[in-house]
């Protein structure tokens, strides 16, 4: 099957590989039944297939190097853009196109391909060879009016009229085209996406948020008014918060799904979890007080704290981690007087953000800790146990795998290592598949 589609590339029944690749990947799916526990062929797997068999047998045209001949119109239109005869590579393709193909058309079958090069692909190698050479395509200024139709589709996209950016980009490209613009006697023409682009990045500067975009005016409403309960210091607690915002939310999809199907359409479904995080970021744009990045002040005691603990002065992260906490209070009651501001705006640091901090800075340090990458010193260590193991595999007597894996774990609690038994196994068994397959 897979050969009959090389063969379209080649007689030119494809225009391109990635033709091939769908119509092959449409015909497996029909004919060749899934295997248990076999996956079916991706496309992206036929397309590399299909890719390397023709590869080398096709000639010019489609996925092919580009010939001499093919180059020199290419310079020739890269020249005329840089001199200014094109406003942009999109009008020197389709007239660079033509020629190629009056080109192609005149070679004889021998040299030339069954299927000749596209549009696209000519304007993809002309816009490249153009940025090699030097060009860079200028993008008239924003107008006046421009900016205005532009900031109205912002003011329209935050109170909830369009769903999502790509509705409020297109209508706002919409107007913008309709204006029509121009620029030194050309016509200024601005495509879907950057306008889009621009439309997003004012947006986010008003403080717009792409996940509570997706939100019916209705559903933010209520989304609001829970996560107002989330700013006071006593507050009911982040899962009932959720839970009753997803009741509430599930009777409104419920009266939508009655009084407007079109607005109901529109609803996306949210799991629990995905509600819990929309609920604690509308809290926090509300005004909810978070424990802030960690700044210079607090990075320094954490590094006192696991600098001890490396040096073994205390009994173990634990321990650290809340003589640690204790300091960070400290510190933070003395910016009532020197920092009033950060003070209020944010809160102390849990005992579970303490214990991580320090726990990561003395791994930093040298200390190995459970659910880090192993060190060096440890990777040594393992290769000798799984070096032993394969000297002595044959002496049933000694338990080879259990004595080397327990051998192992006393071997790196002597390097400081807080490695369980279960870990060490596994890293053993693994280190031993890739080692002896």
């Amino acid at each position: 099957m897979l050969d009959r589609h090389v063969r379209g590339v080649l007689t030119g029944r494809h225009t391109r590989v990635s033709d091939a690749a769908r119509a092959c990947s449409k015909d497996l799916r029909r004919l060749v039944p899934r295997a248990r526990g076999r996956p079916r062929r991706s496309c992206p797997a036929v397309y590399l297939k299909i890719l390397a068999a023709t590869r080398g047998r096709r000639r010019s045209g489609m996925n092919t190097e580009w010939s001499d001949g093919e180059l020199k119109v290419l310079e020739r239109y890269v020249r005329r853009l840089k001199r200014g005869e094109f406003p942009d590579a999109q009008s020197a393709a389709p007239v660079c196109y033509r020629e190629l193909m009056r080109r192609w058309r005149g070679l004889s079958p021998a040299r030339r391909g069954p299927v000749p090069r596209t549009e696209q692909a000519a304007l993809s190698r002309l816009y490249a060879r153009a940025r090699v050479a030097g060009w860079r395509r200028r993008m008239p200024r924003w107008s006046d009016s421009e900016n205005a139709v532009l900031d109205r589709h912002v003011d329209a996209l935050l109170r909830g009229v369009y769903p999502n950016t790509a509705e409020a980009g297109h209508a706002c490209w919409e107007e913008v085209r309709r204006a029509g613009r121009k620029d030194a006697g050309r016509a200024v023409r601005r495509t879907v996406s950057a306008v889009t682009d621009r439309l997003v990045r004012r947006a986010t500067e008003r403080g717009w948020l792409g996940s509570v975009s997706r939100w019916l005016p209705e559903e933010r409403r209520i989304l609001d008014r829970h996560a107002g309960m989330m700013v006071p210091s006593r507050n009911p607690g982040l899962a009932a918060v959720a839970r009753r915002c997803r009741a509430e939310l599930y009777r409104l999809h419920r009266r939508l799904k009655r009084q407007d199907p079109a607005a109901f359409a529109r609803i996306r479904p949210r799991t629990p979890l995905t509600l819990k995080t929309y609920v604690i970021q509308r809290a926090r744009a509300l005004g909810r007080r978070v424990a802030e990045r960690w700044h210079g002040d607090e990075t320094r005691i954490v590094d006192r704290f696991a600098r001890e603990l490396v040096r073994g002065r205390l009994k173990d992260a634990p321990t650290a981690a809340s003589l640690c906490r204790r300091e960070l209070l400290r510190l933070r009651r003395g910016w009532r007087e020197t920092d009033p501001a950060r003070y209020r705006r944010t809160k102390p640091r849990p005992p579970g953000g303490v214990y991580s901090r320090l726990v990561r800075q003395a791994h930093a340090q040298g200390r190995c800790w459970s659910g880090t990458r192993w060190t060096p010193r440890e990777r040594a260590a393992l290769r000798r146990a799984v070096d032993w193991y394969a000297r002595n595999r044959g002496i049933r007597s000694l338990k080879p795998a259990t004595t080397a894996v327990e051998g192992l774990q006393l071997e790196l609690e002597q390097l400081g290592s807080l490695r369980t038994l279960g870990a060490c196994r596994q890293m053993f068994w693994k280190e031993r598949r890739l080692r002896f397959g």
